[in-house]
């Protein structure tokens, strides 16, 4: 039986109080009725936000250890099941190169106002296919339960009276399925009261009852930012004071430093990135030299990939929310600002940045500016896991890769053989 924990970027300072309740009783209920050991040998994941209903966007979560690993080592990604028949580019459960994971979370069930209830929104199907298909390749299967919009019933779900019918109907749900986990993604899950917490004091409680707690370390700079930054940089010791706002390297020692161990930590990686709509004038320095961190027009929305919805909408707290403006890698490649090999294309600008250890690509003509990852920067994060010992890694999602480069990068540096 194995738990993970799943934690953004963000220092471990404060969690939402109804938050901190549930993993522990979910841990208790596992630990009294050996729910999870004993039905389905499952992965508890739950993914918890220091600032539920920001601005800032929030991704999916993870998986855990061995079964075709390297060193008990993890390499996850997170399937979803509204790109498998996606129109304008699918990403079909048939195209999964299973070979390049040792897990793989399906994404999303979805919350209910009745904890008794969690709805399968008419992909239970798929998600049998899914199963049948993990297991033929013996990669661990696992469900995520919330997501975007589905966790909006979390925070009553997971409260006093409802938490152990909320767990009941979750056991349910992975026996039924022959889950070999089950994960919470509370994007947006509100807390209904906040406190602090001591973070060496609770975060050893969640060593000593988690085998793994991931962190989540994209959506660092984006459209909600002051200037374009990078998505997911690795480091940012080297930045300014004011570019300092998060990093691989910061979160993992946060997290170290409050009592977590490396081997538990696992990186969350995004294989996709950001785009700004910049003036050239503020985009290229001397020629074609990109800046790193250049102001950019807030009422424009690049379009983004095929993907993207370019419409504006209201999320599940109310908060309006703009086009996403989100290239996948293989996004990049189809727009032309890459090349099949993942590298940039004649006449686009590209600048690596040495500092964050991340790219930057702009397409002069449509003033579009994408701060993305590429082989390199995987490589860079896989080098870190290895270096510091961590668990593995975790990528949103599956279909954003293209031709394996991402997966293939981060796998060879982090110590994963073929």
């Amino acid at each position: 039986m194995a738990l993970l924990f799943s934690l953004p970027t963000y220092l471990p300072s404060t969690l939402p109080g109804s938050w901190q309740s549930a993993p522990r009783q979910l841990a208790t209920t596992e630990r009294q009725h050996t729910v999870f050991s004993v039905a389905y040998k499952g992965i508890l994941l739950a993914d918890v936000y220091a600032c539920p209903c920001s601005s800032a966007p929030a991704a999916a979560p993870v998986s855990t250890a061995t079964n075709n690993d390297n060193n008990s080592h993890v390499a996850a990604s997170w399937f979803t099941s509204w790109h498998d028949s996606n129109r304008d580019h699918p990403a079909p459960l048939a195209n999964v190169n299973w070979t390049k994971y040792t897990h793989m979370t399906f994404s999303f069930a979805l919350t209910t106002s009745d904890p008794n209830t969690i709805s399968l929104d008419g992909v239970s199907g798929l998600l049998t296919d899914f199963v049948k298909a993990a297991k033929t390749n013996n990669v661990k299967a696992l469900l995520s339960i919330g997501g975007w919009t589905g966790s909006r019933y979390f925070s009553t779900n997971v409260g006093d009276t409802n938490r152990i019918a909320f767990v009941k109907a979750i056991t349910e749900l992975a026996t039924t399925y022959e889950l070999d986990g089950i994960e919470f993604d509370g994007s947006f899950a509100k807390a209904l009261e906040r406190r602090h917490w001591s973070a060496v004091h609770e975060s050893q409680w969640f060593a000593s009852v988690l085998d793994y707690i991931e962190i989540m370390t994209y959506d660092t700079w984006g459209p909600w930012s002051p200037t374009a930054g990078p998505n997911a940089p690795l480091d940012d010791s080297c930045a300014s004071p004011d570019q300092q706002v998060g990093s691989v390297t910061s979160a993992v020692n946060a997290w170290t430093t409050a009592g977590i161990s490396a081997s538990q930590i696992i990186v969350a990686v995004g294989g996709y990135g950001h785009s700004f709509s910049v003036a050239s004038q503020d985009a290229l320095l001397n020629g074609d030299n990109l800046a790193t961190y250049p102001k950019f027009d807030k009422s424009k929305h690049p379009p983004g990939d095929a993907w993207n919805d370019n419409i504006t909408t209201t999320d599940q707290c109310g908060n309006q929310q703009f086009p996403g403006s989100i290239y996948d890698m293989w996004g990049l490649v189809a727009g032309g600002f890459l090349t099949q090999n993942g590298t940039a294309a004649d006449g686009f600008p590209y600048t690596w940045d040495s500092c964050s250890q991340t790219p930057f690509v702009y397409d002069k003509n449509s003033q579009t500016y994408v701060s993305y990852e590429d082989a390199q920067s995987f490589a860079a994060k896989g080098d870190f896991i290895k270096s510091k010992g961590l668990a593995g890694f975790n990528m949103w999602e599956t279909g954003s890769d293209f031709n394996n480069i991402l997966v293939d990068s981060i796998r060879s540096a982090a110590g994963f053989t073929e």
